[in-house]
């Protein structure tokens, strides 16, 4: 407004100085005069003026509309876009920049991003993993089994154990049954021999390795086997017993009777040891050893006639008047009716009468 002011005044100035002689007059007369020219042309300056500053201030107006307008857009914040998972491929992978070919947006693009210390790539150790698929999560527990350190499978350690003798040999014993039931008499004979060699004084062991071993036809064998253990133990009766029996069926009776005679054990304890003695005695005609023998046998089973009936036969070669006692005896006892029968034969013919039973 400044610029009209300064015009107006400019033209007021220049529209005085014609009139400046009838400024005297008065004012009627001077608009009696001639028409006022000037003031048509104020007229039309102004209205140019005004115009031109109007036309002036919508092109300014028009011109900064648009940096306004620029700045009002960016000044709307933009859409939340709802959250969607990403896979772990995805987030690996940074936005691109956008750069400009301007100066000032390329140096931009070339300086390394810098992200936030809150914000972590997804390769980072401390950054959230990203949300995988079934797949990945199946994928990534077989990876994770295979990583773990496989349980150290059990190993069977042999570690030696201590038996005790008697264990020992019944594991050898074990081995020889089942060896000797098979038909594998060597195997047997070698876990019998194993077994009396950890325990020598077993008579079990003894008894079945020396009848193997004779019925191998190892008669000399068998007999030493029998023979070591009644020199270690001279009271085992059994042995006596069974080496007794060998030489008997060897046919050597004289031997197998001296060898019973040089022990004399309980004789209810031992019932087949006496009646194998008095047998071989009175197949030796060695009565009164023969008598004695079954007199024991009597004492110790009073209600068997066989032993009456024994004795009876051994003391009729020695004493017959004795023997008939014996055979009186007998019968009381015996059920046999041949022994009953020869009883009889023998008390008629020693002069006694015995009635039948």
């Amino acid at each position: 407004m400044s610029v009209i002011n300064k015009v107006l005044k400019d033209l007021d100035r220049r529209g005085r100085k014609p009139f400046d002689a009838a400024d005297s007059s008065s004012a009627v007369a001077a608009d009696n005069g001639r028409p006022k020219r000037w003031l048509w042309w104020v007229s039309a300056i102004i209205i140019s003026v005004i115009v031109a500053l109007w036309g002036y201030q919508w092109l300014t107006t028009e011109s900064a509309g648009e940096p306004a307008a620029e700045l009002v857009q960016e000044s709307i914040p933009e859409p939340i876009k709802p959250y969607r998972p990403q896979s772990a491929q995805q987030q690996a992978q940074p936005e691109p920049v956008k750069t400009s070919t301007t100066g000032p947006a390329v140096e931009m693009a070339e300086q390394p991003l810098q992200l936030p210390p809150q914000l972590k790539l997804p390769n980072e150790p401390n950054s959230r993993p990203a949300q995988a698929s079934p797949e990945n999560e199946a994928n990534d527990v077989a990876d994770a089994k295979a990583d773990e350190p496989r349980q150290s499978e059990p190993v069977f350690v042999k570690q030696p154990v201590n038996l005790s003798p008697q264990q020992v040999a019944a594991q050898h014993a074990e081995k020889a049954d089942n060896a000797q039931q098979q038909g594998r008499l060597s195997d047997a004979e070698s876990h019998w021999q194993n077994a009396v060699m950890v325990l020598p004084t077993n008579l079990d062991y003894r008894q079945k390795l020396a009848a193997l071993q004779y019925g191998r036809g190892q008669i000399s064998q068998a007999l030493v086997t029998l023979n070591d253990g009644l020199k270690r133990q001279p009271d085992a009766h059994s042995l006596r017993l069974l080496s007794a029996k060998i030489l008997q069926k060897e046919g050597q009776h004289q031997a197998a009777l001296l060898l019973l005679g040089k022990a004399a054990p309980r004789v209810s304890d031992n019932l087949e040891y006496y009646q194998l003695q008095a047998q071989l005695a009175q197949q030796l005609e060695q009565y009164e050893l023969a008598a004695e023998s079954y007199g024991s046998l009597a004492q110790a089973q009073p209600a068997n006639g066989r032993w009456y009936l024994g004795q009876a036969i051994a003391l009729e070669q020695i004493d017959p008047a004795t023997a008939i006692t014996a055979y009186e005896r007998a019968l009381e006892h015996l059920s046999h009716q041949p022994s009953v029968e020869f009883v009889q034969t023998r008390l008629q013919q020693l002069g006694s009468s015995p009635e039948a039973p």
